[in-house]
């Protein structure tokens, strides 16, 4: 069960405005080279929990694709995933490693790798999944540190590996319009491309859907 080891045992729209097309894109769409997907599971009761430990991962490599994903069920909590080129999923599974031993009960996965205790490495598993299919929310993602203050769409698509701006109850987003992303950005993954939704607030500017708050207790969006 939970041993602090790995095991080694096979498992079983709203109106948007899209980024130029790139020939060389970050992370979170398709078209890549190999790349693999990693999940980690140390319990985290809400988004914002979850958020703070993937902020905490030092080590991870600019292209990572760090998200949160709901894990429903007898106890809801979000795990987390990592999506790195092949070359660094060696590195990243230790440093994952690290940080499930670091709290009781953590786990990880990686392929049919499993380690720490088995329920949430079992977990982590499934959360890797859900990223394999194109789901999650995204926290840390190439760019994603030129995401503050005010930015226009146009810039935040040319800076980030942002795909799309999606307006909450439709309508178009022009290029100039400003975005105030309150230093916290989170896209959302729709089959693999990252979408942030925004909404238009009082003051004109458009701001990310997800509020800071008490709504990041809503770990059973996706």
């Amino acid at each position: 069960m939970g041993d602090g080891h790995h095991h080694d045992r096979p498992q079983g729209g709203p109106a948007v405005l899209t980024a130029p097309a790139r020939t060389a894109a970050p992370a979170g769409t398709g078209g890549r080279r190999p790349r693999a997907v990693l999940g980690l599971d140390v319990g985290a009761a809400d988004l914002r929990a979850a958020d703070a430990v993937l902020q905490s991962l030092a080590g991870l490599p600019a292209e990572a694709l760090a998200c949160t994903q709901p894990i429903h069920g007898e106890h809801p909590h979000v795990a987390l995933t990592v999506e790195v080129p092949d070359r660094e999923s060696a590195a990243v599974w230790a440093l994952l490693c690290a940080a499930a031993d670091a709290v009781p009960g953590g786990g990880a996965s990686w392929g049919y790798r499993r380690h720490g205790a088995a329920p949430a490495a079992e977990a982590a598993g499934a959360a890797a999944a859900a990223h394999a299919l194109g789901r999650g929310r995204a926290v840390r993602f190439p760019g994603v540190g030129a995401l503050t203050g005010t930015v226009t769409v146009g810039e935040l698509l040319a800076r980030s590996a942002i795909d799309r701006v999606a307006l909450l109850g439709g309508g178009t987003a022009d290029s100039a319009a400003q975005v105030a992303t309150r230093g916290r950005v989170r896209p959302e993954r729709r089959t693999g491309e990252l979408v942030l939704v925004v909404e238009e607030s009082a003051h004109g500017q458009l701001t990310p859907y997800e509020v800071p708050g008490p709504f990041d207790r809503r770990i059973v969006r996706g």
